[in-house]
């Protein structure tokens, strides 16, 4: 096993508000159980963090490389993200941070 992988993703498990607003170590362990049932640990990070900073949006999730930030996921929400842009590279849109225009 190499020590680099090709995406890392960080799941906010704590702050303020990610825990109150949804189901976080749930989303964190089925992106995990995916991961590992894909035979992807070696390719894929997943990893928890502490907060953000962006409570008001939470749960919030990063992935790099690319820096794609993610609001107000649900579980719901991860196997899209799983597919569409962890394995495939294609952000989901519809879930990615957008800043309001000054």
């Amino acid at each position: 096993m190499n020590n680099i992988y090709e995406r890392h993703v960080f799941v906010c498990t704590s702050g303020k508000t990610c825990p109150k607003k949804g189901p976080v170590e749930d989303i964190l362990g089925l992106m995990r159980q995916e991961i590992k049932s894909r035979g992807l640990k070696d390719k894929i990070r997943i990893n928890k963090s502490g907060c953000l900073d962006w409570c008001d949006s939470g749960p919030v999730m990063v992935c790099y490389p690319e820096g794609v930030w993610y609001t107000n996921i649900q579980l719901e929400d991860v196997p899209q993200i799983l597919e569409e842009h962890i394995i495939n590279g294609k952000p989901v849109e519809r879930l990615v941070y957008k800043p309001e225009k000054e």
